[in-house]
Formats: structure tokens, C-alpha cells, sequence
């Protein structure tokens, strides 16, 4: 067995109680709340909540990033991987790998738990659709690693714990962020409301969230002609937007797991626990995230503008580890500072 393989065998076992608890816990969630049942006095009614499992999986993928590469964020740790005769991209991979393995377990354990208690249910007679939520875990699984593969290349960049945290929780939030501040500037144009909020930029979390939608409703036990649904169309059909960014979404994962590779062969242990001063670190990030909240903000009162500006020089302090700023960031805070007394006297 080669070196490599070795490894990954050791650290294979050494995660198996993480393992075991994520799917314990998942699939006990999965469950008992992802079909529901109540008697109206007159009928049973029986619906199909996938949300439940898609929510579970997606907290996994910002969790399990963190836990796989916690160890190289600490100097003495780096410091020894890296003399060792494992190669970093046969280290990366297998870190990566793992994740990915005990991700897919966990989806197949939390998905069973659903197929079973939605059998349960037809046993009593509900007529729950099982083959749509089969259809569901198969189309998920492509989106929910992609995303998990993005954050390992997220939290990769940030040269301490708390920095890869905090890079995962901004990007979490970017595309919503990114799609508010695009409903802003074109409400206050010409456009008004002509414009689908859920269009501009997805997440991963949005296109996962869409499909668990729409297979929920399709899930559910078919209805009977007195009881029509609405058809299955907008918000509970597969669009050729949301198709789109399903595969951009596969894509971001295929170049976030180059990327990962690419940055964690790039480390080096006398910059662990120094400022994290990649580009697509808070250079690129604090100023995203504080303009896009400032202008989503613009028309609500100054305490709230106030304390975005807070949270921003909060954030800088963070990225520097204290207080000695550098001209660009004394130049983004201006800037911030200049749009909170612009759109004061404008709007």
C-alpha cells in the first residue's frame, strides 16, 4: 500500500465517530420530520417536507471543510505534515476525499431514513410519491458536493481557524447579498419591480432549496380531483434558470477542488496565524459585504448604516490582527463613510 493510501486509511478511521454521528443524528431528523400527518376531521393529510434533509446536508458542508482541515491551521501541525514523505497534493486529496466520502454516506443514511417513512405512510395508505424523492437525493447529491468542495477551498485560504470561518460564513451569504443590492440599484432605476429577486446570483443553498421545493410538491400523494393542486409550474417546476445554475454551481465545484490543491500546496507554516492577505480573503470581502450591506441599507436609518461601518471596522481589525491598518484599508472604510453621507442627502 502506497503512502498515500496509507494515509487516507489512518485518517478514514480516525473520523469514524464523526461519522457516526452525523448519520445517526441526520437520519434520526430526517426521519421524523420530513413527512408530515394530521387528520383535518374529515381526511388524512399527508405532506412531504425534503427541506428537512437538504438544510441537514447543507450545514454539513460548512461543517465538515472546517473539521477536515482544522489540523493545518495550526503551525506545529503544518510544520510536521509538511516533513513528512506524503506529498501536499496526496495530503489535500485525501482530506478532501474523506470529507466528500462521509458527506455521501451521511445523504444516503438521511435519504433511506426518508424512503423508509415515506413507506411507512403508504403502508397506512398516504400514496406518498417514493420515486420523486429518490430523484431528488440523485439530483442533490452533484450540487451539495460542489458546495463542499468550495468551502474547502474557501477555508483554505484563511491562515487561521477563525479566518477560514469567516471567509465560509461571508461567501455563504455573498449571492444574496450580491442579488440585494442588484434589486436595489434597479428599483431605483428604471426597472422597479419588474425583476426576479431569486434570478441575479444563487447559492449553492438556493439551488439546492428549489429542488428540495418542487420535489417536495412532488413527492406528496396525488390529488384527487376535488382537491386539485395548482400545476406544477414557477416556483414548483425545474426552470431552465435554475438548470443553469445548477451546472455553474457543478462547475464552481470542479474549480474550487483545483483551487484547493492549488492554495494548500501554497502554504507555508511561518504564515499560519498571520493575516490572511490572499486576494479573495477580507481584501475582497469586507468591502463586498460592507458596500453591498450599505446599500441595501440606504434608505433605513443612520444607526443602521453606523453599525454596518462598525462591523466593517471590526472585520479589519480581525484581518489585521489589531489596529495597525494599511492605506487600502483606510481608503475602503472612507469610501464606506462617503456612500453612508451620500445616500443620507440624496435619498
Amino acid at each position: 500500500m502506497s503512502t498515500g493510501m496509507r494515509y487516507f486509511a489512518r485518517h478514514f478511521r480516525s473520523s469514524l465517530i464523526r461519522l457516526a454521528v452525523m448519520v445517526l443524528f441526520s437520519s434520526v431528523i430526517c426521519f421524523y420530520f420530513s413527512v408530515n400527518h394530521w387528520y383535518t376531521g374529515v381526511t388524512d393529510v399527508y405532506t412531504v417536507s425534503l427541506s428537512v434533509h437538504s438544510l441537514i446536508m447543507m450545514i454539513l458542508t460548512y461543517v465538515l471543510p472546517a473539521a477536515e482541515f482544522d489540523a493545518f491551521k495550526n503551525r506545529r501541525n503544518l510544520d510536521l505534515w509538511m516533513s513528512s514523505p506524503l506529498s501536499r497534493t496526496s495530503l489535500i486529496v485525501s482530506n478532501i476525499v474523506n470529507g466528500a466520502i462521509q458527506m455521501l454516506i451521511t445523504h444516503s443514511a438521511a435519504g433511506l431514513a426518508v424512503i423508509i417513512r415515506m413507506l411507512v405512510y403508504n403502508g397506512a395508505g398516504a400514496g406518498l410519491r417514493v420515486h420523486n424523492a429518490v430523484i431528488f437525493l440523485l439530483m442533490s447529491l452533484p450540487v451539495l458536493l460542489a458546495v463542499y468542495l468550495f468551502n474547502c477551498a474557501v477555508f483554505m485560504i484563511g491562515n487561521c481557524r477563525l479566518d477560514g470561518i469567516i471567509f465560509i460564513l461571508l461567501y455563504s451569504i455573498l449571492p444574496a447579498m450580491l442579488s440585494g443590492v442588484v434589486e436595489m440599484v434597479k428599483r431605483c432605476l428604471v426597472f422597479k419591480y419588474e425583476y426576479d429577486y431569486d434570478g441575479a446570483v444563487r447559492s449553492g443553498y438556493s439551488v439546492i432549496s428549489k429542488l428540495s421545493e418542487v420535489y417536495s410538491r412532488q413527492s406528496g400523494p396525488v390529488i384527487t380531483s376535488d382537491r386539485q393542486l395548482a400545476p406544477l409550474s414557477g416556483r414548483y417546476s425545474i426552470t431552465s434558470g435554475d438548470m443553469a445554475w445548477y451546472m455553474i454551481w457543478i462547475a464552481i465545484g470542479i474549480a474550487s477542488l483545483v483551487l484547493a490543491v492549488v492554495y494548500f500546496k501554497r502554504l507555508r507554516p511561518e504564515k499560519v496565524g498571520g493575516p490572511s492577505t490572499n486576494f479573495f480573503g477580507y481584501t475582497f470581502l469586507l468591502p463586498a459585504a460592507g458596500y453591498s450591506f450599505l446599500i441595501m441599507a440606504s434608505t433605513a436609518g443612520l444607526i443602521v448604516s453606523l453599525l454596518i461601518m462598525m462591523a466593517m471596522f471590526l472585520g479589519y481589525v480581525i484581518f489585521r490582527k489589531g489596529f495597525s491598518f494599511r492605506l487600502p484599508d483606510i481608503i475602503c472604510m472612507g469610501i464606506a463613510v462617503l456612500m453612508v453621507i451620500v445616500f443620507k442627502i440624496t435619498l
